[in-house]
């Protein structure tokens, strides 16, 4: 049986034409697309997941190079939101920063359907959130080793107990209060949490997100911020950013309506300037 050269890449352009759109394709969609695919160079893959972003820029191709190197060259010029995509989607950290190796985002592993992800819905009355705000994309940190993102939903000092009956299962408690979350990636690696204290971030608490689990650094630098427009900002108190490193990514279940419960007198929820590192 043949295959035409219009049949076989009709999958890469019907991603390519709903990238953007109302429940369009993700980085998720996008990297298990490209791992299927055959290439001549192995940095071919690497300016084919590019080519499929719409990236206004991109460094010299240079087949000479390997696809590692050509995925943290270009990584740099990938839009916020998919920065963000990987950031909270992606199961684990890459072996040297935030963002995983290109070898880790081309063997993505299979999300884990026996859970129904309905989104939760958020009793604003019972509970002291302000007024929700989209994440501006107006502000990255220069360097592709770190990841600025302003006003990001936190529950900060929080313990996960890993359940023995199920170890893709945890429990995290904050207070007085306790959650239910599931690793939401198949073969994900297990967060040790044997006397650890971690912090969950999510972007936005209205949208059914996964939840990044973080570690919190000292904050004893300053940190030169770039605007999209060219402009630079020193930030000189380091006091209102979070560092924060990466350490997982779960999901919450059917508990999570309790997220929303209060805490003296205000939400368990805080929004705050992180730093992924």
């Amino acid at each position: 049986m043949t295959t035409t050269l219009r049949a076989a890449i009709r999958p890469i352009l019907k991603l390519a034409a709903s990238l953007g759109g109302p429940g369009g394709c993700t980085m998720y969609d996008l990297s298990r697309e490209m791992a299927r695919r055959c290439a001549s160079q192995p940095t071919d893959k690497v300016a084919g997941l590019f080519y499929l972003l719409h990236t206004t820029q991109l460094p010299t191709y240079d087949e000479l190079i390997s696809d590692e190197t050509a995925w943290k060259k270009c990584f740099h010029v990938l839009p916020f939101r998919r920065k963000l995509e990987i950031l909270c989607d992606f199961p684990h950290r890459g072996p040297e920063h935030w963002y995983p190796s290109w070898k880790q985002l081309m063997t993505w592993p299979e999300r884990d359907d026996t859970y129904e992800h309905a989104a939760t819905e958020w009793p604003h009355d019972d509970c002291s959130i302000p007024d929700l705000e989209l994440i501006p994309d107006t502000i990255q940190v220069q360097g592709e080793e770190s990841f600025f993102v302003d006003k990001i939903w936190a529950i900060s000092h929080v313990f996960l107990t890993t359940e023995e009956s199920n170890p893709n299962e945890y429990e995290a408690k904050g207070g007085n209060r306790a959650f239910g979350f599931y690793c939401p990636y198949q073969f994900q690696e297990l967060i040790e949490t044997e006397n650890r204290q971690f912090t969950l971030a999510i972007p936005n608490p209205e949208h059914s997100y996964n939840w990044v689990v973080c570690e919190e650094l000292p904050r004893n630098r300053k940190r030169k911020l770039q605007h999209i427009d060219g402009g630079e900002t020193i930030n000189d108190n380091v006091g209102e950013v979070t560092i924060l490193k990466k350490v997982g990514v779960l999901r919450t279940d059917s508990c999570s309506e309790l997220l929303v419960g209060k805490r003296d007198g205000g939400s368990i929820l805080q929004k705050i300037s992180c730093l992924f590192v």
